[in-house]
This record gives C-alpha cells, sequence and structure tokens, in this order.
C-alpha cells in the first residue's frame, strides 16, 4: 500500500494534477526540497501528480534555474510523461505482485508433490517444513503437538537452516 498525501497537500495541484512554482525562494515555509533547490542556485519547480487506479504514488519534479521557467506546453507534455511513467510503475508493481504469486503457487506446488510422494508422516512433515522456509525464509519451521495426558508440547519435526540444541521428541511443559 502506498500513503497517500494529505487533502491540503493535494489542493494545491490543479485538477491536472499539476503544481508550477515560478520560483521558489517565495514559498514561505518552504519544503526541504525547495531549500537544497534553491541553495543550489534553482528556481523553479513543476511538480506533476503520479497517479494510478485514483491513487497518488509520486511525483514527477522538474526544476529549472530561471524563475517562472516552466510554460503551460511544459506542463502539458509534463502530465503526459508523468501519466506515462505512473502506468510503468503500476505495470512492474503488478509484475511484481504475479511474481511474488506465482512463487508461492510453486511452492505449494512443490508441497503438493511432497506429500504424494511421501511414504511416512514425518517424511511428509519435514519435505513440507522445507517447501515453507522456502516460501517463508526463515531460519526455522516446526510442528509441536500438544500432548493432552501429560499436558506438555512436543516438538515432533524441526527443519532448520542452522544447528539448534532442541531435538524431536523433545517435551516442554505448557
Amino acid at each position: 500500500r502506498t500513503a497517500q498525501p494529505s487533502p491540503a497537500w493535494l489542493a494545491q495541484f490543479d485538477d491536472r494534477g499539476v503544481k508550477n512554482v515560478g520560483d521558489m525562494r517565495l514559498v514561505p515555509a518552504p519544503y526541504p526540497l525547495y531549500e537544497i533547490g534553491i541553495k543550489e542556485g534553482l528556481r523553479s519547480i513543476l511538480h506533476i501528480l503520479l497517479k494510478v487506479q485514483g491513487q497518488t504514488i509520486g511525483l514527477l519534479n522538474l526544476i529549472a534555474s530561471t524563475p517562472d521557467f516552466f510554460t503551460l506546453e511544459h506542463e502539458q507534455i509534463a502530465a503526459e510523461v508523468g501519466g506515462q511513467i505512473a502506468i510503468a510503475i503500476r505495470q512492474m508493481r503488478l509484475d511484481q505482485a504475479l511474481k511474488r504469486h506465482t512463487q508461492r503457487l510453486e511452492v505449494l506446488h512443490a508441497i503438493d508433490r511432497a506429500l504424494l510422494r511421501a511414504d511416512s508422516l514425518p517424511s511428509i512433515v519435514n519435505s513440507t517444513l522445507s517447501e515453507m522456509r522456502r516460501l517463508i525464509p526463515c531460519e526455522r519451521a516446526g510442528v509441536v503437538l500438544f500432548d493432552k495426558q501429560t499436558n506438555e508440547a512436543v516438538l515432533y519435526m524441526l527443519n532448520t537452516a542452522t544447528e539448534s540444541e532442541l531435538q524431536s521428541g523433545q517435551r516442554t511443559p505448557m
């Protein structure tokens, strides 16, 4: 999820998502970005909201050393380019989400295959824990069973990337 800017901040932009600051030196209480730009001899800045499905995800900033540098034509061009950048970002995020989903499905399928191949419960659990650690990259995964007769937790199986003092069969009072 992307954080959303405040409505007051967004109100500074026109309906095209454009904010043209002719001279950053004249902005009361300037943003740190403006202060740095002013120190570096920059004067005007053109902000374009990057929006994806109605959500503001960022800004395209163009900065110039000449006050009142950006024209209406510059604004139009930048708004078009900003729209393309937003689409590219959205596509990249969708691709990343699809890759993560595909990886999860591959691991789940590997777990299914391991379950079908396994000839014993320990083999099933160990294969499943191993694949689970691939899906969620943690150091250890284990199964603990509760023994109601002794009121103990029993470590049934531990799959670990490192050495551990914990051993299968180890009991702990509940």
